[in-house]
């Protein structure tokens, strides 16, 4: 968070910017492909095997179902259907 440029309207921001003309690089969200690195790489340190992007999105869509309206968390997770969401909510 000590990185994270002011204003920045992404919590993870790319650091392959684009070049403006005035030869800073204008912040981007971080790519699908860039955040499956950052995972692998951080569960590396950790010493934690077998974890991905989309065993994170279960673990959040679970702990949230907690606390969350169903329906509101389908909003969130961007689903069109609670029975998708309700595979989320469910212990696996």
């Amino acid at each position: 968070m000590a990185r994270l440029p002011e204003g920045s309207p992404w919590l993870f921001p790319s650091r392959k910017g684009k070049a403006n003309g005035f030869g800073e690089k204008e912040p981007q969200p971080i790519t699908v492909r860039g955040l499956g690195y950052a995972v692998k790489r951080y569960a590396e340190l950790a010493k934690v095997e077998d974890v991905s992007c989309h065993d994170l999105r279960h673990r959040f869509g679970y702990r949230m179902a907690e606390k969350t309206a169903l329906h509101r968390l389908a909003q969130i997770m961007g689903h069109d259907s609670l029975d998708t969401t309700m595979v989320y909510v469910r212990g696996t």
